[in-house]
C-alpha cells in the first residue's frame, strides 16, 4: 500500500451522517431548512502522513429560531452536546456514502458549547468545537 491510497475519511460527512440522527445537519443551511439545525465545519487541525493519522477540529452550531428563546435553544444545544458526548464514550460505526464506515479514534471537547452570535438575527446559536481522531484508512 503505498500513501496515494490512503487518506483520512471526511470528518464532515461523517459528523454530518452522525448528527442527522438526532436533526437535520449540513454544512451550510438554507433558507427554509427547518430548526432547530446544525452546522458542521472543519476549521483546522493537522495531519501526519508518515503515521498517518489527522486530527481535524470541527465547530459544531446548534441553530434555533429566536422566538422559540433562549432556554429551548439551550436545551437543543445541550442534546448536540450529548450525542457528541456519546460519541466520545462509545466510539459508534458512521456509515457514510459509499458504504463506508467511519470510526473516530477519539472525540475531545476542545471548547464547550456556548452563545455566539449568527449572521441571521432571527436565529440563536451556540457553538462547540471538537478535536477529531482520524486514522488513515485504504481508499
Amino acid at each position: 500500500m503505498s500513501a496515494i491510497d490512503e487518506a483520512p475519511d471526511d470528518v464532515e460527512e461523517a459528523l454530518i451522517a452522525y448528527l442527522s440522527g438526532l436533526r437535520r445537519t449540513d454544512r451550510t443551511r438554507q433558507a427554509g431548512d427547518p430548526l432547530p439545525f446544525i452546522l458542521v465545519n472543519h476549521i483546522d487541525g493537522s495531519e501526519d502522513p508518515d503515521t498517518g493519522f489527522a486530527d481535524p477540529l470541527v465547530s459544531i452550531r446548534t441553530l434555533c429560531d429566536k422566538g422559540l428563546g433562549e432556554a429551548v435553544a439551550a436545551q437543543e444545544s445541550a442534546l448536540t452536546h450529548q450525542w457528541m458526548l456519546n460519541l466520545a464514550r462509545v466510539q459508534e460505526d458512521i456509515s457514510i456514502s459509499g458504504g463506508r464506515i467511519v470510526n473516530f479514534d477519539y472525540v475531545n471537547v476542545v471548547q464547550a458549547p456556548r452563545w455566539t452570535e449568527y449572521p441571521n438575527g432571527q436565529l440563536l446559536c451556540k457553538l462547540g468545537r471538537y478535536g477529531i481522531g482520524l486514522s488513515y484508512v485504504r481508499r
